[in-house]
């Protein structure tokens, strides 16, 4: 059975901290959680248990971005009629569990790197500058990745720095000679995993291990956490010359209805 949660007690959030850890789903479900609670109207959450009351899948809904994290036990059929009922703006889960019903979605891979493994990214000259300067952040993210943000800079900021201030995530810009070429962040941190995303590179300076060198400053920084990312297939290659491992496939469906 599906429940919509009106709010999380102490003990049900250790609850779902415990069935979503290590899982990038699942983390990545928890994330709004864990950022603002459920007592904003842009984040929605969902539990589905068994006849026992055991958890089985867990899902949120963030700004219209719906994460489904589902185990092995979980009710599939109920979860897909699920979200059919509700719509979304964007869907992304196992694409093991959503790709027969969605076959327009695009999959990609989900990336990890163990707790206490190093990455092996070359480093770069120039500097690292961490939750800060969100301006360059953004200029540098959306520069290198039309269309990957959708808000405009203010709610951008909004959204971003509060969950930096609240420990759930966390940001890196690279510099050059005082010029921003790179990011990177730690877009969800968690008990014991870390979703790494925001990874970009200004065109004109790729090549030159910038992104890289984010990226291993954020794994440098979460040592006791597994990391996580996901990556079209292309970039698979890339993340594996830096340690890390393909541990999944992810899909994620553009739009249903709001």
């Amino acid at each position: 059975m599906i429940k919509y949660l009106e709010s999380v007690t102490p003990e049900q959030m250790a609850e779902l901290k415990s069935f979503c850890e290590g899982s990038v789903f699942g983390i990545k479900a928890l994330g709004p959680v864990l950022s603002y609670g459920l007592s904003y109207d842009f984040v929605s959450a969902w539990t589905q248990r068994d006849e026992a009351g055991h958890l089985t899948a867990f899902l949120s809904k963030y700004y219209g971005t719906v994460t489904v994290h589902v185990s092995p036990l979980g009710d599939v059929p109920e979860l897909l009629a699920f979200l059919r009922a509700i719509g979304f703006g964007a869907l992304v889960g196992p694409a093991a569990v959503l790709a027969e019903a969605y076959p327009e979605g695009e999959t990609g891979c989900v990336m990890s790197l163990s707790a206490g493994s190093a990455c092996i990214a070359k480093g770069a000259e120039g500097e690292l500058v961490w939750d800060d300067d969100f301006r360059h952040f953004y200029d540098v993210l959306t520069a290198s990745n039309p269309g990957y943000v959708v808000e405009d800079y203010g709610d951008f900021l909004t959204d971003f720095s509060y969950r930096v201030r609240h420990g759930t995530a966390r940001s890196v810009l690279f510099e050059v000679n005082g010029t921003p070429v790179a990011t990177a962040a730690a877009l969800v941190v968690s008990g014991h995993d870390v979703f790494l995303g925001a990874i970009a590179t200004l065109p004109e300076a790729r090549g030159h291990h910038y992104a890289s060198t984010c990226i291993r400053a954020l794994c440098d920084a979460y040592p006791d956490r597994r990391a996580y990312l996901m990556c079209r297939p292309d970039k698979q290659a890339f993340y594996e010359r830096l340690g890390l491992q393909k541990t999944d496939d992810y899909l994620e469906v553009a739009s249903s209805r709001k």
